[in-house]
C-alpha cells in the first residue's frame, strides 16, 4: 500500500535514550508504532528523552533501534525518574507549548491512550481542527479505580476519562482498540487489532508440558501489586501443603511491590526466583519454553502481551479475565479464574496439571489462536483500517 501523503504527529510516554546515532527507543515502541508509522509519508514523534545511565554498557545503548527516514523523532522533555505523581503531571503539562507547535504542523493527531501526552495532544488536536485517530490500549478510568482507589474523586476522574475516550472515539477518522474489551469506550466500528511482537517464525509447536518435577510455572510483567502477586505467593504455600511440587519464575522489572521481601516473608526463596527485566528474544523464548505453566492472577490489565506470548511458545495460561478474556476462553485455551481468589487460582493449577486431554487441547488450540494475532496479522489489520480512512 502506498504511504499516506500526510504528516502524523505522535505524543507518547516511552522514554527515549540519547545515542550516537541519535534518539534510540525501547523495542516495545518501535515494534508497535511502525505497525501505523510505516504507512505515513512523515511522522512526527514526540517522546521523552533521557541520557544514558551510569551502569548502562555502550553496547546496550548503541544497540537500541532508530526510527525510518520517514520518521523525525523529536523530545518532547528531558526525562528524570519523578517519585511523586504531582512532578509527573507539572512535567507533562509543561510540555503543552511543544506539542502545540507541532499539532500546527501535523495533518492528523493521533493519540494513544492512556496516556498524559496523547490526552494534551488530542485536546489540542481538537483545537486547531486536525484529523484524529485514536487508539485505546487500556480501560483508563478501571485502572484509576484500581490504583487508587474506588473512592468518590477517583470515580469522578474515572467517569470523565471514560466520556473523553468516547467523545474522541466519536470524533476519529479510525478507532484501534487492543482488545474486544475496549469496544464500550472506542464504539461499534472500531477495529480490533493485537500488538504482539512475535512473528509466524517465532510460533513454537510442541505437544505437552507438566512431564516431569518440579512443575515449573512462569509469570512474565512488570512486577507491581495490580499483578495479583499476593494471591500467587499464597498459592505457592498453599501448593506446597499440598505436597505439588511447584517452582515459580517472576520475570520482570520491579515497581511498587517487593517482590523479594514478600518471598522471604513466606520462605518461599528455594521455590521462587525473580530474574528481573530480561528483553524481547531469545532469552525470552527460552524461558517461555522451559516452562510447563504460564500464571497471571492479575487483578487489572489493559491489553496484557504475556498470556498471548505464552500461547505462541505453545504454553498453557491460566489468567483472570481482566484483559486476557478476548483470546483466553476458559478450558478452550486456557482457565480463567476469579481476580484476588488463591483458592481458585490453586484448584486451575492443579486441574492443569493433573488433567492431561485439558492441558492438551488448551495448547493445541491456544497456538492457533496466536498465529492469528501474531505481527504479520496485525499489520495487514492496521493496513487496511488505515487505507480505508485515509485513501
Amino acid at each position: 500500500m502506498p504511504r499516506i501523503a500526510k504528516c502524523l504527529l505522535i505524543a507518547h510516554q516511552h522514554v527515549h535514550v540519547k545515542t550516537s546515532r541519535g534518539i534510540g527507543a525501547s523495542k516495545l515502541a518501535t515494534g508497535s508504532l511502525r505497525l501505523v508509522t510505516d504507512h505515513f509519508a512523515r511522522v512526527i514523534n514526540l517522546a521523552p528523552v533521557r541520557q544514558p545511565g551510569l551502569g548502562e554498557l555502550n553496547s546496550q545503548i548503541e544497540d537500541l533501534p532508530t526510527y525510518p527516514n520517514n520518521v523525525e523523532c523529536k523530545v518532547l522533555y528531558q526525562h528524570s525518574p519523578a517519585r511523586h505523581i504531582a512532578v509527573s503531571a507539572l512535567r507533562h503539562f509543561g510540555s503543552i507549548p511543544t506539542i502545540w507547535r507541532e499539532v500546527r504542523n501535523a495533518d492528523v493527531v493521533y493519540a494513544r491512550m492512556p496516556c498524559y501526552p496523547a490526552l494534551i495532544s488530542s485536546l489540542l488536536g481538537l483545537f486547531a481542527g486536525k484529523e484524529l485517530m485514536l487508539s485505546l490500549h487500556s480501560d483508563w478510568g478501571h485502572i484509576l479505580l484500581v490504583r487508587r482507589g474506588d473512592r468518590p474523586w477517583f470515580r469522578t476522574m474515572a467517569r470523565l476519562a471514560d466520556a473523553y475516550q468516547k467523545s474522541l472515539a466519536q470524533r476519529s477518522v479510525v478507532t484501534l482498540v487492543t482488545g474486544d474489551h475496549l469496544r464500550r469506550l472506542g464504539g461499534t466500528n472500531a477495529v480490533t487489532i493485537s500488538q504482539h511482537q512475535f512473528t509466524g517464525a517465532d510460533l513454537y509447536r510442541r505437544q505437552d508440558t507438566c512431564q516431569k518435577k518440579p512443575i515449573r510455572l512462569l509469570l512474565v510483567g512488570i512486577l507491581s501489586k495490580r499483578k495479583g502477586l499476593d494471591f500467587l505467593l499464597d498459592a505457592m504455600l498453599e501448593l506446597d501443603a499440598s505436597n505439588i511440587d511447584c517452582t515459580l519464575t517472576l520475570v520482570g522489572p520491579p515497581s511498587d511491590y517487593n517482590a523479594r521481601r514478600e518471598i522471604s516473608r513466606r520462605k518461599l526463596d528455594q521455590r521462587v526466583t525473580l530474574t528481573g527485566h530480561v528483553a524481547w528474544g531469545t532469552q525470552l523464548f527460552e524461558l517461555y519454553r522451559s516452562s510447563d505453566l504460564f500464571v497471571f492472577p492479575s487483578l487489572s490489565e489493559g491489553s496484557p502481551k504475556a498470556p498471548m506470548e505464552a500461547l505462541s511458545q505453545s504454553l498453557p495460561v491460566i489468567a483472570t479475565p481482566s484483559g486476557s478474556s478476548d483470546y483466553i476462553e476458559n478450558e478452550v485455551t486456557g482457565l480463567l479464574i476469579p481476580p484476588g481468589d488463591t483458592r481458585a487460582l490453586v484448584r486451575a493449577i492443579q486441574r492443569m496439571i493433573e488433567d492431561g486431554e485439558l492441558r492438551r487441547r488448551c495448547m493445541a488450540r491456544g497456538l492457533e489462536v496466536a498465529e492469528q494475532n501474531s505481527r504479520e496479522w496485525m499489520a495487514r489489520r492496521i493496513g487496511r483500517a488505515l487505507d480505508a480512512a485515509f485513501n
